[in-house]
């Protein structure tokens, strides 16, 4: 079980980029992260989710936050269709990247290794260093999902690691995506 807290979901860089001793081969196949559920507080607005990214080596990596997708699934295990916002990455902007309106998602918190960061500083910065044995932790909300609520019964977390290179090796793609994870709609907290 990859939840310590409600709503978090752990992504293990490693065993991810295929760095850690994993009984599964990677074969440019997407590395399922196991989550078992979220919850949804009615009286809470909105939804909000905490994704710890988890290193056991010193690594670079292009900010996460970049190739990170979210899709809403309904209790029929359809997608849901939502206003897709144009990907970070293809964005050309005269400007600081905006942690509330640039994203699908807005950046609610962010901590490295239990220190809390500056939000917009980071989802500015093109890499993050992970030292040994640290984590970055980024808690997102999802206020566009709102109207939507008696219709989702599930979400999908989908992402892609990308270390830093300097060299001729570029970008190599090493995506990942989460189980179906159920949307529990909780009374109380």
């Amino acid at each position: 079980m990859n939840t310590i807290v409600k709503n978090t979901i752990d992504i293990p860089l490693q065993e991810i980029l295929g760095q850690a001793d994993s009984a599964q081969p990677r074969n440019k196949r997407a590395f399922t992260v196991i989550a078992e559920e979220v919850f949804w507080n009615p009286k809470s607005r909105p939804l909000e989710i905490t994704l710890n990214y988890i290193s056991e080596a010193p690594l670079e990596i292009i900010n996460p936050l970049y190739y990170l997708k979210i899709e809403w699934i309904d209790k029929e295990q359809n997608v849901i269709p939502m206003e897709d916002k144009v990907p970070v990455l293809l964005l050309n902007l005269n400007r600081s990247l905006d942690p509330e309106r640039d994203f699908s998602f807005v950046v609610k918190k962010v901590t490295y290794n239990q220190n809390q960061c500056d939000i917009t500083e980071v989802v500015n910065q093109t890499t993050l260093n992970f030292a040994p044995e640290s984590r970055y932790q980024f808690t997102l909300a999802f206020p566009a999902i709102n109207h939507q609520k008696g219709a989702i019964g599930y979400l999908r977390v989908l992402g892609n690691l990308v270390p830093f290179t300097t060299g001729l090796d570029t970008k190599k793609s090493n995506p990942f995506h989460t189980n179906t994870v159920p949307v529990k709609h909780s009374p109380s907290e």
